[in-house]
């Protein structure tokens, strides 16, 4: 599927989590830049290290929007 989104920056919040995770991999796979956000760094970190080992770019971001 041809999202239309390569080179665009996508910010998914709960990325550290399944679904998230999962969005922010599939949304690398079509090409955008993903930041993923979590309260849990480490699990931002998780999901970014997928990202990357697929050759995508995506950066962590550990973030409590409920602050």
């Amino acid at each position: 599927m041809d999202m239309q989104i390569e080179n665009k920056t996508a910010l998914v919040l709960g990325a550290g989590g399944g679904l998230g995770s999962a969005i922010a991999q599939a949304l690398a796979h079509e090409g955008a830049r993903v930041v993923a956000a979590d309260v849990d760094g480490g699990a931002a970190d998780i999901c970014v290290q997928k990202i990357l080992a697929d050759r995508q770019e995506a950066f962590p971001l550990t973030w409590d929007i409920g602050n």
